[in-house]
């Protein structure tokens, strides 16, 4: 970028004179907050000044409803919840887990992530437990789930109804109590691969359909042991 010289203070027998205000404006539409502003005067004393932009929301609590459309959430510690923790309202919203957890009560009607009627929600890289449902997805497709636990729920890891096209790759999601998988109504072309759960806790009801996958590494050895 360009640099601009601006004036700071003026010191006359030891005593400075700051010109004030000095602000600056940074914006990039591609950030959550896409525009910045900055008070250089605030900071007399600092030479090094860093004006920071944050490329999506944090989450550091069951804030309950994520409506911001095209946003990055990214989630900043574990997580407690007695009720619904997430809500999605608005189509591409991406929640980044960075390894924690959310931990409900088994509260009845208490949903870890509830998606209804928006598409393309993607949720990666965390743990769910102890929700009545891990994920709820009704009337929302698109649905991908990457490195993800679900477990401990006190009916089901992952429930859809009216819910297509869904891809759930690299997790595990045993240990719910009624099912681990459920998909219901006319719950199309849904693929899960590399997920762990038994195939005994998996329900696929009326029209509905999934392929469910895994990728293996197959060593082949001769009858000398040499692979």
């Amino acid at each position: 970028s360009d640099l601009l010289e601006l004036t700071d203070f003026i010191n006359v027998g030891g005593v400075k004179s700051f010109y004030s205000p000095y602000s600056i404006n940074v914006t990039n539409s591609s950030y959550f907050n896409a525009s910045v502003t900055y008070n250089v005067s605030l900071e007399k004393t600092n030479i090094n000044h860093n004006v920071v932009m944050s490329y999506g929301p944090d989450l550091g609590a069951c804030v309950h409803t994520l409506d911001v459309i095209n946003t990055i959430y990214t989630v900043k510690n574990d997580i407690s919840s007695t009720s619904k923790c997430w809500t999605i309202a608005a189509n591409n919203i991406t929640i980044n887990m960075s390894g924690f957890n959310i931990t409900g009560d088994d509260g009845s009607g208490d949903y870890g992530i509830d998606i209804r009627g928006y598409n393309n929600t993607v949720i990666r890289d965390g743990f769910i437990y102890d929700f009545d449902y891990g994920i709820r997805a009704f009337d929302a497709n698109n649905i991908s789930t990457q490195n993800l636990v679900i477990s401990k729920s006190a009916s089901y890891g992952f429930y859809g109804e009216q819910s297509s096209d869904n891809n759930l790759t690299h997790g595990n999601f045993s240990g719910n109590d009624i099912n681990d998988i459920y998909f219901v109504t006319g719950s199309a072309d849904n693929y899960i691969l590399n997920v762990s759960y038994p195939m005994s806790n998996e329900f696929v009801g009326g029209t509905s359909d999934l392929t469910r996958q895994w990728y293996y590494k197959a060593y082949v050895n001769d009858t000398s042991g040499v692979v």
